[in-house]
Formats: C-alpha cells, sequence, structure tokens
C-alpha cells in the first residue's frame, strides 16, 4: 500500500513539474512576444514585417508548443478553451 502511495505521489509531483514548467515557459515567451510587439510600433511596415517573421513568429510556435503540450497533460474539465475537436467539429 505504501509502495503504490508513493508512486502515486511521485506521479503526481512529476505531472506537477512539467505543467508548472511549460506554465512558465508560456508566460516568458508571452512577455517577450508582448515586448516585441510593443517595439513594432515604432518601426516602418516594411522593418516591422520583418521583424515580425524573423522574431516574433518564432516565438508564437514556441508558445504554440507549450499550450499543446499543456493542453495534453490537462483535464478537459479543468481546460477553458475548446480544443482542436471543438473548433472543428463544435463550433
Amino acid at each position: 500500500q505504501l509502495q503504490k502511495e508513493a508512486l502515486g505521489q511521485e506521479s503526481s509531483l512529476s505531472l506537477i513539474q512539467e505543467i508548472h514548467g511549460l506554465s512558465a515557459q508560456l508566460y516568458q515567451d508571452t512577455l517577450i512576444c508582448k515586448q516585441a510587439l510593443a517595439e513594432l510600433t515604432t518601426q516602418d511596415a516594411k522593418s516591422a514585417a520583418f521583424a515580425f517573421k524573423d522574431h516574433i513568429l518564432s516565438v508564437m510556435d514556441a508558445m504554440r508548443k507549450s499550450s499543446d503540450q499543456l493542453e495534453e497533460l490537462t483535464a478537459k474539465k479543468y481546460w477553458p478553451y475548446p480544443d482542436y475537436f471543438d473548433l472543428l467539429y463544435r463550433l
């Protein structure tokens, strides 16, 4: 019994740590994206477009990966956003 409880606690702790790490990464990427977007307003349209392509899209891609992983790890009842199935078939 103790072994089962210990294994359950270890797996729960591992899941919590993974969710925490992904959430922290997503938060940091969000801050980077906000800062980069704020800087775009001071540039001409061509420079802004290249900055968006060269920097912001890669940050958005990282945010997407973190979000996808978080969605997979989070129970549906705790995920407040529509998932791909909802977007494709329910909306």
